[in-house]
């Protein structure tokens, strides 16, 4: 992986601007994700996690999608503007927004979430053109499969520690009868 100054010195280069301000987005587990300002626009930076036993490559796949929904006029997302494939790096236009915290979510935030899926997901239909991305799913039995396949992981999981015996319980006696 890159470091970070690597990433700030990789994402001027990329915007041909001098980064005024940077900081790391915090609590994300697959890529290092920056928020950067130059004199006049914000943005953001990803530096992509590879990961050997996963063929695709996580930035192509995203960057493309991305690049699809904005040609096809999906504003609601960022915009895709640069990438550097040797460093696994993209710059995206950044959207004014905030972290969402789950006991917030309303009813209209869903709505909105299965509209936003509904159309990606008619314009995929209709071209073709989205590359797979690592958990997507196109039928209910491939969302079976991954529930089972991650469920089956906790469960191998060392039962050694009290939080790991929380865990086990309640996949034993509270998710597993409801599933």
């Amino acid at each position: 992986s890159l470091s970070d100054e690597e990433i700030k010195k990789s994402s001027g280069e990329l915007l041909k601007e001098e980064i005024t301000s940077w900081h790391r987005l915090d609590g994300l587990k697959n890529t290092q994700v920056y928020f950067l300002t130059t004199k006049n626009k914000k943005y953001v930076a990803k530096a992509y996690y590879i990961d050997h036993n996963d063929s695709r490559n996580r930035l192509q796949t995203e960057f493309s999608a991305l690049s699809f929904l904005w040609e096809k006029g999906v504003r609601a997302i960022p915009q895709p503007l640069y990438k550097n494939t040797e460093k696994n790096l993209a710059v995206y236009s950044h959207i004014e927004g905030e972290r969402i915290i789950p006991k917030d979510i309303t009813e209209k935030d869903i709505d909105g979430a299965i509209s936003f899926l509904s159309s990606i997901n008619l314009l995929q239909k209709k071209t073709g053109d989205f590359l797979k991305a690592s958990d997507a799913c196109f039928c209910a039995q491939e969302y079976i499969n991954i529930i089972k396949r991650r469920l089956d992981h906790l469960l191998e999981t060392a039962n050694d520690t009290p939080l790991k015996q929380k865990l086990h319980h309640f996949l034993q006696k509270e998710y597993l009868p409801c599933l």
